[in-house]
């Protein structure tokens, strides 16, 4: 959450309050960066805690890269587009046309599919981890039966 903030209030330039309580709730309702480092951690501890020498920085890193690029991805694609459409309308900044003043501009219509697309990409991400994190607790439950066998098994 740190980050969100000074994101928003930091490194943006000074918008109104209104844009940036918005892009504070956008940022709190698509938890991406928390989800890719769950992800990450299910890597590691099958590396660190189940011995899983075979399971390198690539394979723990590349799911949480894929998720978090392709949501970037799709935010960035979606803004490049509105900017063009926006550029067609005669919009953009370097118009002489004078704009309409859309300090406390609301989510419009086109902006529904990012939107869906961003909550999907979440809910992808999240059924990944949740799939992984039940199998992992499947292992360790299994590594504790086995060392409590072998515990038992030789102080007879």
């Amino acid at each position: 959450m740190p980050q969100n903030l000074l994101y928003v209030f930091g490194y943006t330039p000074s918008q109104s309050l209104g844009v940036e309580i918005q892009t504070l709730i956008a940022r709190s309702i698509f938890p991406v960066h928390p989800l890719c480092a769950a992800i990450q951690s299910i890597g590691v501890c099958k590396r660190d805690l189940e011995g899983q020498r075979g399971v390198g920085i690539g394979r723990i890193i590349s799911p949480a890269i894929l998720l978090h690029g392709s949501f970037d991805f799709v935010l960035m694609v979606a803004a490049y587009l509105q900017q063009v459409e926006k550029i067609k309308e005669g919009n953009d900044d370097d118009s002489d046309i004078p704009k309409e003043d859309d300090s406390d501009a609301v989510m419009s219509e086109e902006d529904i599919p990012t939107l869906v697309f961003s909550f999907g990409m979440v809910l992808v991400g999240y059924i990944y981890y949740v799939w992984q994190s039940r199998a992992q607790t499947k292992r360790f439950i299994a590594m504790d039966r086995t060392a409590a066998v072998d515990e038992s098994s030789t102080l007879v």
